[in-house]
């Protein structure tokens, strides 16, 4: 994966984030605003968590039933002359 890859994964992980705390912070009150981003900061990162979990898991099952890393993108097509 490139570096370009990465960095608009982070960019939307941030504006998730920003987004997240900012529309959290709205809705509580002013005194318990604090408490509210930090719940909602623990829920997010407790969800990318699970899901790396499940991912890794579910790549090591495919690895260990012999599945290939790499299947072909585009299927094998003959040649239309092939038959003639």
């Amino acid at each position: 994966m490139g570096a370009v890859s990465r960095a608009q994964r982070g960019l939307t992980l941030g504006l998730v984030y920003a987004f997240t705390t900012v529309a959290t912070q709205a809705v509580v009150r002013t005194e318990r605003a604090g408490e509210a981003a930090g719940i909602t900061l623990t829920v997010l990162v407790s969800l990318a968590g699970v899901g790396i979990a499940v991912t890794l898991t579910v790549l090591e099952m495919l690895q260990h039933n012999e599945i290939p890393r790499r299947v072909q993108s585009t299927p094998y097509l003959p040649c239309s002359g092939c038959y003639s």
